[in-house]
C-alpha cells in the first residue's frame, strides 16, 4: 500500500525495507539487554545467521517467482525492493547459527531458545512489511467483515483476505503470549515450541493466499513446508526432552 516512503538523491526509500531494519534494530537492542553469560559471543552468532538468512531468503523468493526473474536477472539481489522467502530465510539463519555455534564449540540450544521471543517479533514485523509491499497478499474474497479493498504486489487492488494482517495479529499475539508466560515462570521459552507457533500460523494462512507458489498434490508449497517443519521441531524436540540421562 506504501512501497516507497519518500525518495532521496539517488534512491527510493522503501517501506519493506525501512520496516524490517527498524525491526532488526529491536532484536539487537533486546539482545543488549537481555544477554548474559550462557550466549557469549552473540553478536558474531546474530551476524552469521542474518547473513545467511538474508542469502537464504533471497534464494527462496526468486526460485518461488522463477517466472518473473528468469526474465528480470538484474532484479534478483535488489532485495530492498522487497521480497524474502520465509523458508529460505529459516533455513538459512538456523544453518548459520548453528554453524557458528559448532565452529566455535558452543551448545546451539541455549542461543536458539535466546532468540525465541525476537523470532515472533520478527515475524510480525515482516507481516507488516509485506501488507506495506503487497506481498504475501490474499486471494480475492466476497466482500465481508472479514476482507478488505487490498493491492497484490502488481499493484492490482481487489476485495481481499487481510492476510498480512491477520499474520501481524496472530504473530503479535504470540509473542505476548510468550512474554508473559516468561515473566510468571521465569524461564526462556523455547525456540522449539517459537517455530512450532510460527508455522501453525504460516500453515493456516497458506489457505487464504493468494501470491504465487508452486503446488503440490493441491496443497501450496508453502503449506507442505509448514507442516515439514512443525513436524521436524516436534520431533526434535521430543527426541531432546525423551533423552535418558547418564
Amino acid at each position: 500500500m506504501y512501497p516507497i516512503l519518500t525518495r532521496l538523491p539517488n534512491l527510493f526509500v522503501y517501506s519493506y525495507t525501512v520496516v524490517w531494519l527498524v525491526g532488526l534494530a529491536g532484536v539487537v537492542g533486546w539482545s543488549w539487554w537481555r544477554a548474559d553469560e550462557a550466549v557469549r559471543g552473540w553478536q558474531d552468532g546474530l551476524l552469521v545467521a542474518l547473513a545467511l538468512g538474508l542469502g537464504g531468503g533471497r534464494v527462496a523468493f526468486v526460485l518461488g517467482n522463477w517466472g518473473y526473474f528468469a526474465t528480470h536477472q538484474p532484479e534478483m539481489w535488489r532485495i530492498g525492493q522487497g521480497g524474502l522467502g520465509y523458508y529460505g530465510v529459516l533455513v538459512g539463519s538456523v544453518v548459520g547459527l548453528a554453524g557458528w555455534c559448532w565452529w566455535h564449540g558452543r551448545a546451539f540450544t541455549p542461543y536458539a531458545n535466546f532468540w525465541a521471543m525476537p523470532l515472533l517479533a520478527l515475524h510480525s514485523v515482516g507481516w507488516l512489511a509485506c501488507h506495506l509491499e503487497g506481498c504475501a497478499y490474499g486471494r480475492p474474497t466476497y466482500l465481508g467483515w472479514f476482507s478488505t479493498d487490498l493491492p497484490d504486489s502488481y499493484g492490482v487492488w481487489a476485495v481481499r483476505y487481510p492476510i498480512q494482517l491477520w499474520g501481524m495479529g496472530l504473530c503479535g499475539l504470540g509473542w505476548l503470549g510468550l512474554w508473559l508466560w516468561s515473566r510468571r515462570g521465569g524461564a526462556r521459552p523455547s525456540a522449539a515450541f517459537t517455530l512450532i507457533i510460527t508455522n501453525l500460523v504460516q500453515c493456516g494462512l497458506s489457505f487464504g493466499r493468494g501470491d504465487t507458489m508452486p503446488i503440490w498434490q493441491t496443497l501450496r508449497a508453502d503449506t507442505w513446508l509448514a507442516l515439514l517443519v512443525i513436524g521436524l521441531v516436534g520431533v526434535w524436540s521430543a527426541a531432546v526432552h525423551l533423552k535418558p540421562s547418564y
